[in-house]
């Protein structure tokens, strides 16, 4: 039979990214290029589950469903597009191809155990992806390292039917040439401890590593989350009237104050409707204003002056007439005169009727039924006014809050463009958005064992690589009612807000930005801690390397707890005071 150094070779036969995940979802190896893609190191990657870096943040669970496929659906992918959000806040689009690999250990006392080979391929703006050739090359090559084991597997069976035909002996004799057969198989000086190790007592010299001592501490525990930045109110705006743009006067992502002209759009012809609007209002308003005061107007004025001189004439010429009549009938005045003074006054009274008559029909021009009239022609006169030069402003497009200018989120869902210069806007066109800064929000979800550890309202202490000098405080604003289902695994989503940002603080944080919350739950007090380096993982058990008064040291699996990142609680398994290792027992 061929040995085959699994492990190597996986890792050694691409450029590209490689993890190895065992069953239980632990990373058990991953090469340079993948260290360097997620931006982690080797200590802060292998040992961990896979569930922490890829579920745990909301952006990368699409890349975590993708391996858990491979794990409980048995579903191999190929060159399937993802995103990877770094722990900088960088999204990194990807394509993942899964083979699993069914490996056998070293005797026959043992079950095939399966591992999971991950290949993460680069395809943005960083690193150009590899080409669907070479992809294809990738999966020719786990093929044949699954068909190797699987030909190893068939020959242990044989071998394991030899064991039945045998006496005890040659079993013996034929078990041992099997384990040793088994190790140069599965194991080379720098693979991964795929299988749990015995314990073994042996002088501490010549150990890679240091030694700490087990403390009885106290720690703050609580939830981690992540997310992105993002406004806690959105500002849709659309243009209220249709025009070219002459001018943009922001670029994405600026802050803009409240009133700032964000588009200028052409205005040649609503200028001149606003003038000729302009003027017929005004016009309106001189005839309007001088009905409101015709009694007293000129016009009027001297229509009453003529219609009282018209009555002080018919007044006199009455007398005159009266007394010439009288001096005519006694024969002193001749009939001649008597008739001259009957015409004066006739002519007195027809002066007197028309100037009544004009002055009533003056007097008519100011009535309350005319003044109505022309009032309701001054209101459409004002109101079309108002409406053109509303659709003059309209031309200046103003952000309606402070804020960031975002691009235009469409009713669709989808994000639309800004509009450049020389672009045509219609009426009801989005725009912009501007996410509002009095107050921010951070969207991110929690699991179903702990959605029940918090409440609306409760505290978060927010912080974020972009802004590592800061300690913002916030709290939670809303906990979904219903999960949300990825496979096999339940989330709900929650929202983070904090606001009153000093101006000092604003100007460090940006939309978009990375940022991880912490909910305080609950203070463990008088527990037994080491640093999270000492605690290894191999076969779905924790253990830790304890050092006796003798410089003997063993393998010993223990029970852990809450973590803070920094220290790990030991349940069961460790007294505080005792030795334990940090590092490895292979000697150098």
């Amino acid at each position: 039979m061929k040995k085959i150094k699994l492990v190597d070779k996986i890792l050694e036969h691409s450029g590209d990214s490689i993890l190895v995940i065992s069953k239980d979802g632990v990373i058990l190896s991953a090469n340079p290029e993948a260290l360097d893609l997620l931006e982690f190191s080797e200590e802060e990657l292998v040992g961990k589950s896979y569930y922490w870096f890829f579920f745990n943040q909301t952006p990368n669970q699409k890349l975590g469903e993708l391996i858990n496929d491979g794990f409980h659906k048995s579903a191999e992918h190929f060159l399937e597009e993802a995103s990877y959000s770094t722990p900088s806040g960088l999204v990194k689009k990807v394509k993942i191809s899964t083979a699993l690999l069914a490996e056998q250990p070293s005797g026959p006392a043992f079950h095939p155990k399966e591992s999971l080979v991950v290949f993460i391929k680069r395809v943005d703006k960083g690193r150009a992806a590899k080409s669907t050739d070479e992809g294809r090359r990738d999966t020719v090559m786990v093929n044949r390292l699954k068909r190797e084991l699987e030909e190893t597997k068939k020959q242990n069976d044989q071998f394991n039917v030899l064991l039945n035909r045998f006496d005890l002996v040659k079993t013996l004799i034929a078990g041992l040439v099997f384990i040793i057969f088994g190790f140069a198989l599965v194991f080379s000086k720098n693979s991964i401890q795929l299988f749990p190790r015995k314990i073994v007592r042996q002088p501490v010299q010549g150990v890679e590593g240091k030694i700490v001592t087990a403390t009885l501490d106290s720690l703050t525990m609580g939830i981690e989350l992540s997310g992105m930045i993002e406004p806690y109110n959105k500002v849709m705006i659309a243009a209220q009237t249709s025009g070219k743009v002459v001018r943009r006067n922001f670029n994405e992502g600026d802050y803009v104050q409240k009133g700032a002209i964000l588009y200028q759009m052409d205005t040649k012809d609503l200028a001149k409707n606003v003038r000729s609007a302009r003027v017929a209002y005004i016009e309106l308003l001189e005839k309007y204003n001088q009905l409101a005061g015709w009694d007293s107007s000129l016009v009027v004025m001297q229509a009453k002056r003529k219609f009282e001189l018209s009555k002080i004439a018919l007044k006199n010429e009455r007398k005159k007439l009266q007394e010439t009549k009288k001096l005519f009938e006694k024969g002193i005045i001749p009939r001649i005169e008597y008739e001259q003074a009957m015409t004066a006054y006739k002519k007195a009274e027809y002066d007197y009727e028309n100037a009544q008559q004009s002055l009533e029909t003056e007097m008519d021009k100011g009535s309350q039924d005319k003044k109505q009239v022309l009032r309701l022609k001054l209101d459409n006169a004002k109101e079309e006014l108002d409406e053109v030069e509303a659709r003059y402003e309209a031309t200046l497009i103003r952000a309606p809050v402070s804020g960031i200018v975002m691009r235009p989120e469409l009713k669709s869902g989808r994000v639309g463009d800004f509009k450049n210069e020389g672009e045509m806007v219609n009426d009801g066109d989005l725009v912009a958005t501007i996410g509002a800064t009095e107050s921010y929000i951070i969207n991110s979800a929690i699991g179903e064992l702990s959605v029940k550890k918090i409440k609306v309202g409760q505290k978060v202490i927010i912080s974020g690589p972009g802004f590592q000098n800061l300690k913002l405080e916030g709290k939670v604003d809303w906990i979904a009612s219903t999960a949300t289902v990825n496979g096999d695994f339940r989330f709900f989503p929650v929202r983070i807000s904090f606001s009153d940002v000093p101006d000092s603080v604003s100007k460090q944080i940006r939309l978009g930005m990375y940022a991880e919350m912490s909910i305080h739950t609950q203070d463990l007090k008088n527990v037994v801690t080491v640093p999270i380096e000492a605690v290894s993982y191999s076969d779905g058990k924790d253990q830790v390397i304890v050092v006796n008064e003798k410089g003997e040291y063993e393998e010993r699996p223990v029970i852990t707890g809450y973590s803070d990142r920094g220290k790990i609680v030991i349940k069961e398994g460790l007294k505080p005071g005792e030795k334990v290792l940090i590092g490895s027992m292979e000697k150098s």
